[in-house]
C-alpha cells in the first residue's frame, strides 16, 4: 500500500518498516522463547509497541499531507492492537500509550504541515482513543485477575469437599 499512497517516498516507509520496526518485533519474538523472558515480557511488548507507533509516526510526517490521514488511522489501530491483542497489562500499556500520544502531539506540532484545526481534532481523538483503551485493558486485566482468584477458591472448596467425603 506504501508504493500505492506515496510511490514517490516509499522507500523511507519500507525502511522505516522494514529495516527498524520489523527486527525490533522479530528479536522481541525470538526472545520470547527464552526461559529469562518471563520477568521482561511486559516492558518489552511495550518497547515493541512504542517503537511501532513510532515508526508510524515518523510515516506520517514523511507522507504528503493528503496521505497522512491514512496513517493516522494505523496509528489508531496500533492504539487497539497495544491495549488489547498484546495482553499489556494495564501500567505497562497505560504508560506505552500515553508515551506514544506525547510523541505524536510533539510530531504533529512541529514537524507535520497538518492545519490546526486538523492536529487539534487528531489529538482530541486520539486522547478519547487512549482512554477506552486504557478501560478496554483494565477491564481485561481485572477479569483475568478475578477468574483465577475464584479459580483458586474453586479449588480450596473442592478440596474441603473432597476431605470431607474421605472423612465421612
Amino acid at each position: 500500500i506504501d508504493a500505492y499512497l506515496v510511490p514517490d517516498q516509499y522507500k523511507w516507509f519500507w525502511i522505516i518498516r522494514y529495516a527498524i520496526v520489523s527486527p525490533m518485533l522479530l528479536a522481541l519474538f525470538a526472545f520470547s522463547f527464552c526461559t529469562s523472558c518471563a520477568k521482561l515480557i511486559q516492558p518489552l511488548l511495550a518497547l515493541c509497541l512504542v517503537a511501532a507507533a513510532s515508526g508510524l509516526i515518523a510515516m506520517i510526517t514523511v507522507a504528503p499531507g493528503p496521505v497522512q490521514q491514512i496513517y493516522h488511522t494505523c496509528l489508531l489501530l496500533a492504539y487497539m492492537i497495544g491495549y488489547t491483542t498484546m495482553r499489556l497489562r494495564f501500567l505497562w500499556g497505560t504508560l506505552a500509550g500515553w508515551i506514544i500520544f506525547a510523541i505524536y502531539i510533539f510530531t504533529a506540532t512541529t514537524l507535520t504541515t497538518l492545519p490546526a484545526p486538523t492536529i487539534l481534532t487528531n489529538i482530541l481523538l486520539f486522547f478519547c482513543a487512549n482512554l477506552i483503551g486504557m478501560t478496554g485493558c483494565y477491564v481485561m486485566e481485572y477479569f483475568s485477575r478475578r477468574n483465577f482468584f475464584l479459580t483458586s477458591l474453586l479449588r480450596k472448596t473442592q478440596d474441603k469437599i473432597q476431605a470431607t467425603n474421605r472423612q465421612l
